[in-house]
């Protein structure tokens, strides 16, 4: 981080972060007196998330196994262009990876957190205009300025991308150019409105198709209904109905884009 480059931008140049976590002894890790027993194995995981860029995935990035040797892990993580703005929380931890035996003081289930608070936790300010929310473009003269792509998809199942979920800018519509620059407040309110608007219809299908119980319960990383949960909860959305949904979310975007 020391050698920074002065024309590096977050819409125009990817960004790859890495970290260095060395264990200087793991075996006090393991056994009953350490966060698992010595059979078991521990993972270093990474959750990355952002309310500005509206996302967030839990990565798994090395093994950890007992060991009487210090050990050094290089975790590394990248971003794609065009896809940060805000803040970006990394949060590195560990967790039971593998569970083959169990003890009544320690996590009994595999994928559980075993520290109290993280290994290390990473913000990054991003002066960007990007968004890990799948935005594609389309043409189509006198047409509408933007329209949400939404193909049949399980939500607990498909990934959270553009070949399930597409919201499109029209080329072709005079606002497109400053809508795609954002570099007015009428510009960044009218794009905080649209992907309101997207974001409301995509949590009412997806709570219309799932089960109560679903709604509330883990998901898989990167599905579609793992990033809906992570909306909800992130952005306080009331789900009463489809009109409170649209209203709190709208609440919620337009206090973030305040604090820009």
């Amino acid at each position: 981080m020391s050698d920074l480059d002065s024309s590096w931008t977050a819409d125009y140049d990817n960004l790859t972060i890495k970290q260095t976590i060395k264990i200087e002894n793991p075996s006090y890790l393991f056994g009953p007196d350490g966060v698992t027993l010595e059979k078991n194995k521990l993972g270093i995981g990474v959750h990355v998330h952002s309310r500005t860029s509206m996302f967030q995935e839990t990565i798994a990035m090395a093994e950890v196994c007992k060991n009487d040797i210090p050990l050094s892990y290089d975790l590394v993580y990248s971003f794609p262009k065009g896809k940060l703005r805000g803040k970006v929380h990394l949060e590195t931890f560990f967790y039971v990876k593998e569970l083959n035996e169990t003890y009544p003081t320690h996590a009994d289930l595999q994928g559980m957190r075993v520290s109290q608070k993280n290994i290390s936790e990473l913000i990054l300010i991003i002066d960007g205009s990007g968004s890990m929310f799948p935005i594609g473009e389309f043409e189509e003269k006198n047409g509408p300025l933007w329209k949400l792509k939404i193909n049949n998809f399980n939500p607990a199942e498909d990934l959270f991308s553009t070949d399930n979920i597409n919201l499109l800018l029209n080329r072709s519509h005079s606002l497109f150019k400053q809508l795609k620059e954002r570099k007015t407040a009428l510009s960044k309110g009218l794009m905080s409105e649209i992907v309101s608007q997207a974001m409301s219809l995509i949590i009412d299908k997806v709570i219309k198709e799932t089960e109560d119980d679903d709604i509330v319960s883990d998901s898989a990383d990167g599905t579609i209904l793992s990033i809906v949960n992570y909306w909800i909860s992130v952005f306080e959305v009331d789900t009463s109905d489809s009109v409170r949904i649209s209203n709190s979310l709208k609440l919620a975007l337009e206090q973030i884009l305040s604090e820009e």
